[in-house]
């Protein structure tokens, strides 16, 4: 990796850090409902109730935990653990679901991650994350995931090369830069780190008009 492209990264990271600190409770209210989503949550959280009632998940990415609390309230023997890069959002997300474990974290750093989980959730969160962050977090998902565990991927679809610099939908003086990725794009990676995909689905964001990607894939 250059000296530039470290550079670019960390300017990256700094600004999607300081949007989500800022805007952690408007994020909290607004994105509370996720009706659109519910059904392939509810079709993750079925395949890992099939294999254990006691599963241990993982959201990175987790923001104010608005999906691990519609997991809790439908699947509560299920342990939950949540991380995000934002104090502001772990905070609220500990609020939200006092029964869930959430801590600060960088998403890039679950290499430093030695326990196993039957599955990761990563909702949202690879528009914030560069082609090589993506990759690298694939692989230290198959490497933490128990056998037959699955990972859920919900992502904004669109050309790698269109990633952009995009003004936030509520504070438009702040940026965020966006990456855009494509389902056989992520399938190629899944499939080099040993994951099955079981279910695709396409969506059309109602309030934006983004093109979104959900996966879910099983670990071999």
């Amino acid at each position: 990796m250059t000296k530039s492209s470290v550079h670019k990264d960390v300017a990256q990271t700094e600004a999607t850090l300081k949007v989500f600190n800022d805007c952690a409770s408007m994020y909290d209210q607004k994105y509370v409902d996720i009706s659109a989503y519910e059904p392939s949550v509810l079709q993750f959280c079925e395949l890992l109730d099939n294999h254990d009632q006691h599963s241990k998940i993982l959201e990175l990415g987790c923001g104010p935990g608005n999906v691990t609390r519609f997991i809790k309230q439908r699947f509560p023997t299920f342990k939950i653990s949540g991380r995000d890069l934002s104090p502001n959002m772990i905070d609220i997300a500990s609020k939200n679901v006092p029964s869930a474990n959430f801590e600060v974290m960088d998403c890039r750093d679950v290499k430093n991650i030695q326990e196993t989980y039957d599955g990761i959730i990563c909702a949202f969160l690879f528009p914030y994350l560069s082609k090589g962050d993506v990759e690298q977090l694939i692989s230290e998902s198959s490497r933490i995931l128990s056998k037959n565990g699955y990972l859920y991927i919900s992502t904004i679809a669109g050309d790698y090369e269109s990633s952009q610099w995009t003004a936030s939908n509520n504070y438009p003086e702040l940026r965020l830069f966006m990456h855009f990725y494509r389902e056989k794009d992520l399938g190629n990676i899944l499939t080099k780190y040993r994951f099955q995909i079981v279910h695709t689905e396409q969506l059309v964001n109602p309030t934006n008009g983004d093109n979104e990607l959900i996966i879910i894939a099983k670990k071999n």
